[in-house]
């Protein structure tokens, strides 16, 4: 067999030829892509949470970060009273659910009624109060069955919550530290 030159490449082979390395290129590409998000995620760090307008459930008191760092027994201890309480916030979220398509069906009713929607939104206010007071009484559950030292871990765990949570709004409004 004898060596063939470029001009003696039949076309067909010379195509495949140049498809691969089209293929090739492309690839290498993509792969510079991912890698380059890679290295600006760790460089730069996650992009910041969207703004959003929070409501009941972020006033929630015990963080997720506290209940899973407890170990064993402990951790079954307080997530078997979040159990017990369970059922009572499905129910309330889906009354609350129930209660805003009130308000929406009472607010495009004709004739329009304010009392109808008065009713509606003092309906869902109520359950609102019902939901706060059921996490309330399930934090004071959870709370009487601490050590001094999980206390003192919910205390900080808190603590950092909420400053993760007033993080973006002070870098948004040019607020340091140092002012």
């Amino acid at each position: 067999m004898s060596d063939l030159t470029a001009s003696e490449i039949p076309p067909v082979q010379a195509g495949r030829a140049r498809l691969w390395w089209i293929v090739l290129i492309v690839s290498l590409a993509l792969n510079l892509a991912a890698i380059g998000v890679v290295v600006a995620h760790l460089i730069i760090g996650p992009p910041p949470p969207p703004d959003r307008i929070e409501g009941y459930s972020s006033l929630q008191i015990l963080p997720r970060a506290f209940v899973s760092e407890l170990k064993g027994e402990r951790r079954d201890l307080v997530i078997g009273i979040l159990r017990k309480f369970r059922g009572e916030f499905r129910a309330r979220r889906a009354e609350m659910r129930a209660n805003t398509e009130k308000i929406a069906a009472a607010l495009e009713a004709e004739p329009y009624d304010p009392e109808s929607v008065e009713h509606a939104i003092d309906q869902f206010s109520a359950t609102g109060r019902l939901m706060i007071d059921g996490g309330v009484l399930t934090v004071k559950s959870v709370i009487e069955v601490l050590t001094p030292d999980e206390r003192k871990l919910l205390a900080k765990r808190i603590r950092e919550r909420d400053e993760r949570r007033r993080r973006p709004r002070r870098e948004q409004s040019g607020v340091t530290d140092a002012d």
